[in-house]
């Protein structure tokens, strides 16, 4: 496994983690504060989370075609 996988699949592990810790503290914290933070945070790692996945993922097939073609 290269280490740019490894690094897809810490940040994969980590943004599950994340989601349901969220999902947990959201159960517990409903109030305007939990609203404006959802608004204000986390609303953007949502979008930019799955973004970076894919950016990585993109990285590294083309990194594998380079080195493929080097060989």
């Amino acid at each position: 496994m290269s280490w740019l996988a490894k690094e897809q699949d810490k940040l994969r592990t980590a943004w599950k983690a994340l989601q349901a810790q969220w999902k947990a503290s959201c159960a517990l914290w409903n109030d305007p504060v939990q609203r404006d933070f959802q608004e204000g945070y986390w609303s953007e790692y949502e979008q930019i989370i799955p973004q970076a996945q894919k950016a990585l993922a993109s990285l590294s097939d083309t990194i594998a075609t380079a080195r493929r073609t080097v060989r």
